[in-house]
């Protein structure tokens, strides 16, 4: 069948117009983002208060916009886990450009940046279904839907901003392969890749692994059997070209992903195995979740909530029945291939990527690939709303979706006696009411047009309906307010703020509370240093050691922070961390430590061990610091004569990514930081280099000469010269890559069979 092919001719409203220039569309697409950053800044349940931002979003881009104002760029964080890198960690998104956004303010930076993505959905939705052949402004109302789904939008709920961020994307990637496979020239490759790195540095590779696997399902489709259109002396050249944006994205990207290698061999992320990368799948009971609530008592988590409502969900079933189109077949095998890759272990398309598909194994929530169905459903229902016309084989399309959808409901909602009681009228009446208003509109040319419109007014009204009922009860459910009483601790937090005052040197003090009381990433809003922390990578060496050290087992899946049970341990029972302030909990109080162990001190002749256990080992066996130490490589300085090692250290400077200390030794020795160790951070004597090694299994060693030393101790991640020539060389073919590829906004060629 020719997708652009009209088999009536009618009257069409003029909101259906081919006519729609791409000046129009962008206004529109700005109308409706605006509307709707103004409903999640300002609704009843503003992103500011939701829970991943309170825990980790704001604390983390308050603590960038600080750092950048005092004018420093902040390559380590203190405040959290004992210490750790901030800018190598992908989830900082500080290489993104529009994270800068937030300079400008909390509210006025993220309305810019949620605004932003949200037109870049909407507009890219536009593009898509209009390159596919939808006519007038259904690509525009297919991109609102997508918008304010739960699998799209309603990410922001539970504060997810920069995965709404990544999400927003895929609609323009969609659009820039068909592009591709259509005219497959050096400039859309260069675009492609562009589009790639952008959405990789919003600071989730896993949606660009998802994104990558879509855009390589939807090309199969796409090229399984090529139109006319498309020569099959063309197909190497549209491989090659995908595989060289891919390639173009993962240089220009360097500058992101080369540092972060490095926190992902010290991060305490587990050997992967099926049970882990399956974590978080996708189960049958939740397809009743994409349009109504699933016939169980239980609330469906933002990981496999892809609400959509019957009122799309019809007309994108029925728009994927369409096979013979190329189009929706490839949309239909990107959709179908990752619902069934979302089912974690229990399919073996997933157990097969897991063995042969790098990264399918790195990530946890499979089910987060479901964003590609709910996308190919909405981009299948605007592609068959606005086709001119109807189409032959409507009828049996929407009579074999209607039958389908009936018989799902009538075998998952169990039967009680009642029609009403069965929890089966509200969603048989929606979904009836949906497949009757969608067909009435479609065969509004056999009838008066005001059986059309009333037919659009009821569907429309239907669509806006269950949205906005999905997203106050999911809101209720996600919301910060329910579970975080966020004044009562922003109060504590204040508190701990006046009384462990900062030193005059720039050192935070260290604390350890539940994080229950306080969340731990406040500290890097507010000036102290928290043990604990909530992010996707802890540094493997101080978690072994925290839960070694308080006899407690580490979570192997849930393992963005420490174990609930270290917090019923005596915070002071091991002495070397340097708290200043811990939470009794078998006291029911707050204590602060009489002389807590120096954040800095010099040690002669550590012990010299084998392997990281036994230095685990040993400062977990209560190791007498600072007078003795552990160090497992061979320091490069003679040992001093027994007992004549003396020197003292202390601190002028404390800054994130820069410490000044000044330090006086009798003899060669060890300089020890109660700060975690990572690799990067080096201080300069006497012109020569020193890099910092593990002492004391977690802490942060500098081997030193003799004599009085002012030092600068910096950080600053390996191998960032070769990332910046990467990503710079990368950016400069990429460029010229678009501009040799000449003009993109010409009216496009529909894609025909």
């Amino acid at each position: 069948m020719d997708l652009t092919a009209s088999t009536a001719k009618v009257n069409w409203p003029r909101f259906a117009s081919d006519r729609w220039p791409l000046n129009m569309a962008v206004a529109c697409a700005f109308v409706g983002a605006a509307l709707f950053t103004l409903v999640v800044m300002l609704g009843p349940h503003p992103v500011t208060e939701s829970l991943d931002w309170v825990l980790h979003g704001q604390p983390n881009l308050h603590f960038l916009r600080e750092a950048i104002k005092s004018g420093e760029f902040p390559w380590w964080n203190p405040h959290v886990g004992l210490g750790r890198p901030y800018a190598s960690d992908l989830q900082s998104a500080v290489y993104y450009p529009l994270t800068y956004l937030y300079l400008l303010g909390e509210t006025m930076g993220l309305s810019l940046f949620l605004g932003l993505h949200s037109m870049l959905l909407i507009l890219g939705m536009h593009l898509l279904c209009r390159q596919l052949g939808s006519r007038g402004v259904f690509g525009l109302l297919g991109g609102l839907v997508l918008l304010v789904s739960m699998g799209f939008g309603g990410r922001l709920l539970p504060g997810h901003t920069f995965y709404f961020a990544g999400l927003s994307y895929l609609p323009m990637l969609l659009w820039a392969m068909v592009r591709l496979r259509l005219r497959p020239t050096v400039g859309w490759t260069g675009l492609l890749s562009l589009l790639l790195t952008l959405q990789f540095l919003t600071g989730h590779p896993q949606v660009f692994w998802c994104s990558t696997l879509g855009l390589g399902l939807f090309l199969v489709g796409l090229l399984v059997r090529p139109a006319q259109v498309v020569f099959w002396r063309r197909i190497p050249r549209i491989l090659a070209g995908f595989v060289a944006a891919l390639l173009l994205a993962g240089g220009v990207s360097a500058i992101a992903w080369l540092p972060f290698l490095d926190l992902i061999a010290e991060g305490n992320r587990q050997a992967s195995t099926l049970e882990f990368a399956s974590y978080g799948c996708f189960e049958p009971m939740f397809v009743f979740g994409m349009v109504t609530e699933p016939p169980v008592d239980f609330v469906i988590n933002w990981e496999q909530n892809l609400r959509l409502g019957f009122a799309w969900t019809v007309p994108g079933l029925v728009g994927l029945c369409f096979l013979r189109n190329t189009a929706i077949r490839a949309l239909l095998l990107m959709g179908v291939a990752a619902l069934w890759f979302s089912f974690g272990e229990a399919s073996w398309l997933f157990r097969l990527c897991f063995d042969y598909l790098p990264g399918a194994s790195s990530f946890r929530m499979p089910s987060r690939i479901n964003a590609l169905p709910v996308l190919a459903l909405v981009t299948a229902g605007a592609v068959f709303l606005g086709r001119s016309g109807t189409w032959a084989a409507f009828p049996k399309a929407g009579m074999a979706v209607v039958g389908f959808m009936v018989v799902g409901l009538l075998r998952g909602y169990p039967y009680e006696g009642s029609v009403v009681k069965l929890g089966l009228f509200g969603p048989m009446s929606a979904m009836l009411l949906a497949a009757g208003s969608v067909y009435l509109w479609k065969r509004r040319g056999a009838w008066s047009a005001s059986v059309g419109t009333g037919a659009a007014a009821v569907w429309l009204s239907l669509q806006c309906v269950e949205l906005a009922v999905a997203h106050a009860h999911f809101g209720r459910s996600y919301s910060n307010a329910v579970g975080i009483p966020t004044r009562e601790k922003a109060a504590i937090s204040e508190r701990f703020r006046a009384t462990l005052a900062t030193a005059a040197n720039g050192v935070p003090p260290r604390i350890m509370v539940l994080a229950d009381m306080v969340p731990p990433n406040w500290g890097m809003r507010d000036g102290w240093a928290h043990i604990d922390s909530y992010t996707a990578l802890f540094l493997k060496r101080p978690w072994n050691y925290l839960h070694a050290g308080f006899g407690v087992a580490p979570p192997t899946i849930r393992n963005a922070s420490l174990s609930p049970e270290i917090y019923e341990r005596s915070p002071f029972s091991l002495p070397n961390l340097s708290l200043d302030l811990g939470l009794d909990v078998a006291a029911g109080r707050l204590a602060r430590a009489a002389a807590p162990v120096p954040r800095l001190w010099i040690t002669f002749e550590p012990r010299l061990v084998s392997r990281p256990e036994e230095a685990l080992a040993a400062v977990t066996n209560r190791l007498d610091l600072p007078r003795e130490g552990v160090v497992e490589t061979a320091l490069p300085i003679p040992p001093s004569p027994l007992g004549d090692g003396s020197g003292s250290a202390e601190i002028l400077r404390f800054r994130h990514s820069e410490i000044e200390v000044k330090c006086r030794l009798s003899h060669p020795g060890l300089l020890v930081l109660n700060e975690a160790w990572f690799p990067g951070w080096h201080t300069v004597v006497a012109g020569h280099r020193i890099e910092s090694q593990p002492v004391n299994y977690w802490m942060r060693g500098f081997a030193l000469p003799a004599g009085e030393h002012t030092l600068k101790l910096q950080f600053r991640p390996r191998r960032m010269v070769e990332a910046v020539a990467l990503s710079i060389g990368s950016l400069g073919v990429g460029w010229f890559l678009i501009f040799r590829g000449g003009r993109f906004w010409r009216r496009p060629e529909a894609l025909v069979q």
